[in-house]
């Protein structure tokens, strides 16, 4: 399956065949700012209305941080399901059975 590209970003030439990806892309690394058929960026950009597209940079991006929420939760039921299974030891459940904590 090939696609052909039909719409553009004005800002650096981002294009693609769905015109939602673009105002995603305009949305997310723009903030605002407009789209154009790419046959009008192309014409535009041979005219010099628009600067050249530049080559996609590969660096990798930043990881995002982790959320403390989640860190928190994840240490609490690691805690709880430790200590749970430091009392059913201690009762004298031996893990010849699988338990399943809720």
């Amino acid at each position: 399956m090939s696609s052909k590209p039909n719409w553009a970003c004005v800002a650096c030439g981002m294009f693609s065949s769905r015109k939602s990806a673009v105002k995603r892309h305009i949305q997310n690394l723009h903030g605002s700012g407009h789209l154009l058929r790419y046959i009008d960026h192309v014409t535009g950009r041979q005219a010099g209305y628009y600067a050249p597209s530049s080559f996609p940079s590969f660096i990798r991006k930043a990881k995002p941080e982790d959320d403390v929420t989640k860190l928190n939760d994840r240490a609490y039921q690691e805690g709880f399901y430790s200590e749970a299974g430091r009392d059913a030891y201690k009762q004298g459940h031996r893990p010849n059975k699988p338990h399943r904590f809720v």
